[in-house]
């Protein structure tokens, strides 16, 4: 097999699955492998995932504060730098800690979600690597889902390899996805046709609060799981029409502060809601000038139904 490779593949292409399969393997045949990616949320739904046994999971943050405290250095303060600078002071700071070698290197690294990484640190995740530049090392990415707008620089020497099907989303859901993203997005044939998108309106973002009421009411009256629907916001808890979620509801916001919690529908922004699916989506606060990867990152992440709320022009 090619040791040291990047895919790219559409939103739906199950790279995630294959980046964990990748992993699992390397694993397997006894390398120590570390399997990174840049959401907290993702690296929680992998690290329950029991064939991952003996493959360490970990957001490149996690990874990075581990060397750079056991080479006693200070981790820097997130809410004191902000995440710019914060996240500036990391390539200086492992660096150093990669320079000391007083943390266990791994013999394969695998990175889902790679375009969320930026281009600095690319280097610094090959020093994660026993033999860095020769060491077994897999990036997964989609350029459509570089919500963090940062330049897609990845490593030189990789052969790039595309999966250019959905086959996580219903034909319709990836007919209305590329009409509305004009995003180039194809559907496997195997996949069930399936529901058309339902559309609901409104004029002032607050007037979401009510349509998300009625829609949990009757999907949970349906039967459908709490767990099993998920509520994506295009814009932040800040700026949402969502902020304050409707009461009588099982709903609630899994973004910081909080956290992605069991027995409840949760609420998360398409940033967040990366590398994660559930059998009925709720995209919210969509607006004609709303970014058209942010809708795409958001309504893929529905395997079987998709409600949009867009504003009324």
């Amino acid at each position: 097999s090619i040791a040291r490779l990047a895919v790219e593949g559409c939103a739906g292409s199950d790279k995630s699955v294959l980046a964990a399969a990748r992993a699992r393997l390397l694993a397997r045949d006894g390398e120590s492998v570390v399997l990174l990616c840049y959401n907290r949320l993702l690296a929680e739904r992998l690290r329950a995932d029991p064939s991952l046994h003996g493959v360490t999971v970990s957001t490149f943050h996690e990874e990075a504060r581990r060397w750079i405290e056991a080479a006693r250095l200070e981790w820097p303060d997130l809410e004191t730098l902000g995440i710019d600078d914060f996240e500036a002071r990391i390539p200086e700071l492992l660096a150093k800690a990669q320079a000391r070698g007083v943390q266990g290197r791994y013999a394969a690294v695998v990175v889902d979600e790679g375009q969320d990484f930026r281009p600095e640190w690319w280097p610094l995740v090959e020093g994660f690597l026993e033999t860095p530049f020769t060491d077994s090392f897999t990036i997964f990415f989609d350029p459509r889902q570089n919500l963090f707008d940062r330049a897609l620089a990845l490593p030189k020497d990789l052969p790039v390899f595309r999966l250019t099907v959905s086959v996580r989303n219903t034909r319709a859901i990836v007919d209305w996805i590329a009409k509305r993203t004009r995003f180039e997005l194809s559907s496997d044939p195997l996949c069930p046709q399936g529901e058309e998108p339902v559309h609901r309106r409104w004029k002032q973002p607050a007037d979401q609060s009510a349509l998300l009421h009625e829609d949990l009411r009757e999907l949970l009256a349906a039967g459908i799981e709490k767990e099993r629907i998920l509520v994506v916001a295009c814009r932040s808890r800040e700026h949402s029409g969502l902020r304050e979620p409707p009461h009588g509801v099982p709903c609630g916001w899994s973004s910081p502060p909080d956290t992605w919690r069991p027995g409840r529908v949760n609420i998360d922004t398409a940033v967040r809601a990366k590398g994660l699916e559930a059998d009925v989506v709720i995209l919210v606060d969509v607006e004609k000038n709303t970014a058209a990867d942010r809708i795409y990152a958001g309504a893929t992440r529905a395997k079987h139904r998709l409600f949009v709320y867009e504003r009324e022009e």
